[in-house]
């Protein structure tokens, strides 16, 4: 089973939007980190203008104010370059049912079907380090001794290279690859994306909330 599903490669995947709803909100920041080998190879991140204001509270978590968005591209823009960094291996995420509903989204607005297939880190912590109570990246972080510079927490790339070295030593908790196809969605191209609570036991962030708080939950 493993050798049919898990690649030798895995694209981590982060994004910044102006809020929870992806029929509503835009991404503002991409981040995506390339491991091969549980190595860090390659990343790639941009700004996104959304083609609306930031809400106060968004640039309060990420430092992102609408004035550094003016001149950015639009999705459309970069979808090619995006999709291209996407296709180099299996999609994994934080809480991944946000994420994938978001690049999902905008791939949809830019005339594209992309659902891609994917891992999420915290399905994976909670079966491979039971004992902590949370399993927010603050906590695994702080669990495997993981730093970011300073301002980098809560910016795209700075969170998916966070997320990288988090799964590379999720990975080294288990020799069983079924540990890991637990934690894996498949998501046929053309399929419903999955519901939160469909894809794992964590706490599902209703999409009606829009306070700092419930943005930041589980990220």
């Amino acid at each position: 089973m493993a050798e049919t599903f898990l690649p030798d490669s895995f694209v981590i995947l982060d994004l910044e939007t102006t809020g929870l709803g992806a029929d509503r909100c835009r991404v503002i920041e991409i981040g995506m980190v390339e491991v091969r080998g549980s190595k860090v190879t390659d990343t790639y991140t941009t700004l996104i203008d959304p083609g609306c204001p930031i809400p106060s509270f968004i640039t309060g978590i990420t430092g992102i104010r609408s004035e550094m968005l003016r001149g950015a591209p639009r999705f459309e823009q970069v979808a090619a370059p995006v999709g291209e960094f996407l296709d180099r291996g299996l999609m994994v995420a934080h809480n991944a049912p946000f994420d994938f509903r978001f690049i999902s989204a905008e791939f949809e607005r830019a005339g594209q079907v992309r659902r891609p297939d994917h891992l999420c880190t915290v399905r994976m912590a909670r079966r491979l380090v039971p004992e902590l109570r949370s399993c927010s990246l603050d906590s695994l972080m702080r669990h495997f001794e993981i730093r970011l510079q300073e301002n980098k927490r809560h910016r795209a790339l700075g969170d998916a290279l966070a997320t990288a070295r988090i799964f590379i030593q999720l990975c080294r908790l288990t020799l069983n690859p079924d540990e890991l196809i637990g934690s894996l969605v498949r998501s046929p191209q053309g399929c419903q994306a999955p519901e939160a609570g469909q894809k794992h036991a964590s706490r599902r962030v209703p999409d009606t909330r829009s306070s700092q708080e419930s943005f930041n939950s589980g990220r």
